[in-house]
């Protein structure tokens, strides 16, 4: 799987006060997801395929192609599933609730973004209890686009004690920009 340092196209994004991710540069994006998805007729590892085809659903998505993202996404999910390779379901499962967050079906997202929550509350791998930081933000960002500003917060906050904990300065900077918006939102309901 190639790595993104080596695709010759700005796939960089930015987060913007909504919460949402965006390109950079959507016409070089675009032509990166091209670019990857060539890419996937090198692997032969139907795992590593997966994570791949993962990842192209994340670029679809920032790009609105919706459709091609839940598409990308329930195959990779679901070889994913069947190797039993857990890190990659948790993971390709919170990126696919994404997908139906920015749809606006709402409770298929919050239903899949619990599942995966509590998948990695009951492991004892630690490939997939860091998923949860990722849940729990993303749940946040759900709530946040149906207005329900305290919940959001909740949400983000829970993320940013586990976020604190595992010292991740990146992290930990998205999870407080999204407290910042959160908390000036529910002051202004």
């Amino acid at each position: 799987m190639i790595e993104l340092k080596d695709v010759p196209f700005n796939m960089n994004y930015t987060i913007l006060d909504n919460l949402r991710d965006e390109p950079v540069d959507f016409a070089e994006m675009q032509q990166g997801i091209l670019f990857l998805i060539k890419d996937l007729e090198t692997i032969t590892s139907p795992v590593e395929k997966a994570i791949a085809q993962s990842r192209i659903g994340v670029f679809q998505r920032m790009c609105w192609q919706l459709d091609k993202a839940e598409a990308s996404l329930k195959e990779a999910f679901e070889v994913l599933r069947e190797n039993r390779y857990m890190p990659g379901v948790v993971n390709t499962g919170i990126r696919l609730a994404h997908v139906y967050h920015w749809n606006e079906e709402y409770a298929k997202a919050e239903e899949l973004f619990t599942k995966c929550l509590d998948i990695c509350r009951k492991s004892n791998d630690n490939n997939v209890k860091k998923y949860e930081s990722f849940c729990l933000q993303h749940l946040g960002k759900c709530r946040f686009d149906q207005a329900m500003f305290n919940d959001a917060l909740n949400f983000f906050l829970g993320a940013l004690d586990l976020r604190l904990f595992e010292g991740n300065l990146d992290l930990i900077n998205s999870t407080r920009h999204a407290i910042a918006i959160a908390k000036e939102k529910a002051d202004n309901v």
